[in-house]
């Protein structure tokens, strides 16, 4: 992606597609890394999956299911500010 995103549009690649599924990689960094690239590329398009991803929280659930602990997951905090950054585009 980051290829394509040198290249440009010529490159034929839909970089914020790719960049868009990446934000549900298990991985914490790719997540991070593809929230963050969005944010660069402030297209409107990415809005609603980086709400999303923004919003997304990991819980930890005791007995009978009670709700322990519910913490933002990791990439929500960049994700959040790629979504202000193109809102304020």
């Amino acid at each position: 992606l980051a290829v394509a995103r040198a290249v440009g549009p010529g490159a034929g690649v839909d970089v914020v597609a790719g960049e868009l599924a990446l934000l549900s990689d298990p991985d914490c960094a790719v997540r991070q890394a593809a929230a963050r690239a969005l944010g660069e590329l402030r297209d409107p398009r990415a809005l609603p999956a980086l709400r999303r991803a923004a919003a997304r929280r990991d819980e930890l659930r005791g007995l009978f299911n009670v709700l322990v602990r519910s913490t933002p997951r990791c990439g929500a905090a960049e994700a959040e500010a790629a979504a202000q950054a193109i809102e304020r585009r």
